[in-house]
């Protein structure tokens, strides 16, 4: 095999390099001959990806056989950070995040609205802060720098209600788990 292709300035087409005049059919052949051998190139990159692929996946298992538990879970969490970090641009993905945190940190929609950053910990941070400058858990009694808002604006982001601690079945009804807990 040669050490380096030739510029095309310097490369001869084989009819040049024979001294025979152009022959269309010729041409045609050795287009065609190229472009096969492009297509089944790029068919066997894709089986080398593959099982390159494969090798890897063999590599981490062995690497991660005698991984501790903490270590495995650090990983784990590297591995959603980087995710997370690459999909920090698609704003789906951030709402998503911002909700969770303010569904965790118990705020209301209208502090969720506010929460800045594009990971998980930095969200997090800026509820914190949202907490400690504004007080409380979360819960806002009234909000009233808006009257236009709707009231699904002033409806307290929760988790799952808490179960009731007297002997375990719930006599709310309906009507009282929608004062208390919101219009889903």
């Amino acid at each position: 095999m040669a050490d380096k292709f030739p510029e095309f300035s310097e490369w001869k087409a084989p009819w040049e390099k024979s001294g025979a005049d152009f022959d269309e059919a010729r041409a045609k052949g050795l287009i065609y001959s190229l472009s096969k051998s492009e297509h089944e190139a790029g068919i066997k990159i894709a089986e080398i990806k593959t099982e390159r692929d494969g090798f890897k996946a063999k590599v981490d298992e062995f690497e991660r056989k005698d991984e501790t538990e903490v270590e495995r879970l650090r990983r784990e969490v590297q591995e959603r950070d980087e995710r997370l970090a690459q999909s920090a641009g698609d704003d789906t993905s951030t709402e998503v995040m911002r909700l969770q945190v303010a569904l965790d940190k118990g705020l209301t929609l209208r502090q969720a609205k506010r929460l800045v950053g594009k990971t998980l910990e930095e969200l997090e941070a800026d509820a914190d802060d949202i907490l400690d400058t504004f007080g409380g858990s979360g819960k806002s009694g009234s909000d009233d720098d808006d009257d236009n808002d709707s009231d699904d604006d002033r409806r307290q982001v929760r988790g799952r209600p808490k179960p009731q601690k007297s002997g375990g079945s719930s006599s709310m009804t309906p009507a009282e788990f929608v004062k208390q807990y919101g219009r889903q």
